[in-house]
C-alpha cells in the first residue's frame, strides 16, 4: 500500500495553528464585550444640594437630586427623617434639568442635628434607583411668626364700660332726659301761676 505524501503548503505549521487560536480568542472577547451589560447604562445620583456629608448651617426649604441620566418626577418619591421626626414624605417636582429632581421640606418646626433624605427614583428607561444623602443642620427650620392684629380688630374686641352696654352716638345720657322734664315742669308751674295771678287782678279791678 502506497502512502501518498502531503505537498509542503498543504502540512500544518505551528504559525497557522497559532494564528488560529489567536482569532478563536479574539473572537470570543469580543462577544463578551458586546453581550456584557454595560456600566454606564446604570442611572446614579452625581450630586445633591445640599450635599452628602455635609454641614448647613440653616435648614433648607428643598433638597435637589442631580443624576447622570434622565429620571421622571412623577415616579419618584423622597422622604426626610430626623432625629426628631420619623420619615415624612416630600413633595417632588422636576427641577432645572431632566435628569434633575427636587424635594420641598415642610415649614415645620424640625430639629436641628442630622437629617437623611432617602430616595427612590424611576429612569426613564424603567430602572428603580434607590439612595439616602445624609447631612448635619445646625439649626433648626424656623416658622413664620403669627399674625398680628390690626387696629380695628383691636377697637371691636374692648370690652365695653363696667354697669352696662357702651353707649351709642345717638343716644343721648338718661341724665339729660330727666333734665327736661324737670325743666318742663318747672315752667308750666311758673305758666299756670302767673296767669293765676292775672285773672285774680283782673277780678279785683272789676270789683
Amino acid at each position: 500500500m502506497s502512502v501518498v505524501a502531503r505537498p509542503s503548503w498543504a502540512q500544518p505549521t505551528l504559525s497557522s495553528s497559532l494564528g488560529r487560536v489567536v482569532g478563536v480568542l479574539l473572537m470570543t472577547g469580543l462577544l463578551l464585550v458586546a453581550t456584557a451589560p454595560s456600566s454606564s447604562g446604570h442611572t446614579d445620583l452625581v450630586s445633591s444640594s445640599p450635599t452628602d456629608g455635609s454641614s448647613v448651617p440653616d435648614a433648607p426649604t428643598e433638597v435637589a437630586l442631580v443624576f447622570n441620566q434622565d429620571v421622571s418626577a412623577q415616579l419618584s418619591s423622597v422622604s426626610l427623617a430626623t432625629e426628631s421626626e420619623s420619615a415624612v414624605a416630600l413633595e417632588v417636582s422636576a427641577g432645572e434639568t431632566a435628569q434633575t429632581i427636587v424635594a420641598a421640606i415642610p415649614r415645620d418646626s424640625l430639629a436641628a442635628g442630622p437629617w437623611v433624605v432617602r430616595y427612590r427614583v424611576t429612569s426613564t428607561d424603567g430602572h428603580p434607583i434607590v439612595g439616602d444623602v445624609s447631612f448635619e443642620v445646625t439649626e433648626p427650620l424656623a416658622t413664620p411668626p403669627p399674625p398680628t392684629a390690626s387696629r380695628d380688630d383691636d377697637a371691636s374686641d374692648a370690652a365695653p364700660p363696667a354697669g352696662g352696654e357702651a353707649a351709642r352716638p345717638d343716644q343721648e345720657p338718661a341724665s339729660s332726659g330727666g333734665t327736661t322734664i324737670l325743666t318742663g315742669a318747672a315752667l308750666g308751674l311758673a305758666f299756670a301761676a302767673a296767669l293765676f295771678l292775672a285773672c285774680r287782678r283782673a277780678l279785683r279791678s272789676r270789683s
